[in-house]
């Protein structure tokens, strides 16, 4: 078990700075996908989304979560694949989808937002055959506060 959480630990290390880098590098604020027009033509499948989402969310339910996101990246980043691909894109749209969890700031769930979206470019970019259709709730619009997503992880997600 501690072999899997120092895993966890370092690819969120890796995670955290490959998107702040992407960040400043590609500019996340203009929107996952929006210089390729084939990511706003995709159909409608994204619905069943919204009649799912919980009214609230407990820290525990958000770390678990967040280690699946955790988790599907770094599968997706080992294969570089379709299928994990796919399965990235579908846990970055839980992710999306997911109400702020209790006690987390709206910057620190806009960095969240940040972070979750700066890993969709990868997937367009290495399997263009996967339909990138996840994006931030516009709704959750403050100003990204890293030092308070960190510290969020850092009291919900411990290593």
């Amino acid at each position: 078990m501690a072999k899997t959480d120092r895993r966890r630990q370092s690819v969120l290390g890796v995670l955290v700075l490959a998107v702040v880098g992407a960040a400043l590098s590609v500019g996340i604020g203009a929107g996952v996908g929006s210089d390729d027009p084939e990511s706003s033509t995709s159909a409608a499948p994204a619905s069943p989304t919204p009649t799912a989402k919980p009214a609230e969310v407990t820290p525990e339910q958000f770390c678990a979560a967040f280690l699946t996101f955790v988790d599907a990246n770094s599968e997706f980043t080992s294969r570089l694949d379709a299928a994990s691909g796919e399965d990235l894109v579908a846990v970055a749209r839980s992710m999306f989808a997911l109400p702020t969890p209790l006690g987390m700031s709206p910057g620190a769930r806009a960095s969240l937002d940040q972070l979750v979206a700066g890993t969709l470019p990868q997937v367009s970019q290495t399997v263009p055959e996967v339909t990138v259709d996840a994006s931030p709730d516009p709704a959750n619009d403050a100003e990204p506060d890293q030092a308070a997503f960190d510290a969020y992880l850092q009291a919900t997600c411990p290593a």
